[in-house]
């Protein structure tokens, strides 16, 4: 895998480009990199960049462009995940997994069993484990963190959106939910895909009666992920891989 950098700002308008503070100490200090030399950049907005190095300062790295091109990485049918939040360094794998297994973008979800909570600091400290894992996994496009939302307004946010399947990810032993599992519903999706797809994925606890009946009542879609209890990142991930057959 080529070393790639993430620019904060997109190059000006005489193909130069700037990389400061970690991004430049990682090339110059880590990498060694010497000018002349060309490196790998992406700025998060699905460009990613051919440049050569053409300025050292002690936190400061100017770059001149020879070539930028479109990132074919994204999904075609995006994915919005609406997810209570694990506890700790969970939360880091999380996002990193999420952010390969190209999921669009992330709304930590406050629910009335939530445990966590996502402030500014969190979503900030969310967005920053999206660009490292982006470097890695060779995404252009940032995965987008979006600000917490509480359960019923978010489900009011989703309600105008058209050609798009709303997904409620709930435990098969709720006996009084008809659910479907999620397998089953790929397959007999793929013949007429939507064109977009929210999923909801609630906290160790799952969701509470009330909530469930709520997004019931809003013609969310019930599914299941079989019979064994996982933890909150686990279903997201899986939930994620599985919707990859929407490509």
């Amino acid at each position: 895998m080529t070393q790639r950098y993430f620019l904060a700002k997109p190059p000006d308008e005489n193909h130069s480009a700037t990389l400061e503070g970690d991004e430049a100490r990682h090339l110059t200090k880590v990498m060694r990199k010497k000018i002349g030399e060309e490196v790998f950049l992406f700025d998060g907005s699905g460009l990613e960049y051919r440049a050569a190095v053409a300025e050292i300062g002690r936190d400061r790295v100017k770059l001149l462009i020879r070539e930028s091109r479109q990132s074919h990485l994204e999904r075609t049918v995006p994915l919005t995940l609406a997810t209570a939040l694990p506890k700790g360094e969970r939360q880091k794998w999380l996002i990193e997994k999420l952010t390969e297994l190209g999921c669009t973008k992330v709304i930590p979800l406050h629910t009335e069993l939530s445990v966590c909570k996502a402030d500014e600091q969190v979503v900030q400290r969310l967005r920053r484990h999206v660009i490292e894992a982006s470097k890695q996994c060779g995404r252009s496009r940032l995965m987008e963190i979006g600000a917490q939302a509480d359960f019923e307004t978010l489900l009011a946010s989703f309600d105008s959106e058209q050609n798009t399947a709303n997904l409620l990810i709930h435990p098969i032993s709720d006996e009084n939910v008809g659910q479907t599992d999620i397998y089953d519903w790929v397959a007999e999706s793929r013949h007429s895909p939507p064109g977009a797809i929210n999923v909801l994925i609630g906290p160790e606890g799952g969701f509470s009666p009330r909530e469930v009946r709520c997004a019931l009542d809003r013609h969310w879609i019930p599914l299941d992920l079989g019979p064994r209890v996982l933890r909150t990142e686990t279903a997201a991930m899986t939930v994620c891989a599985v919707l990859s057959a929407f490509r």
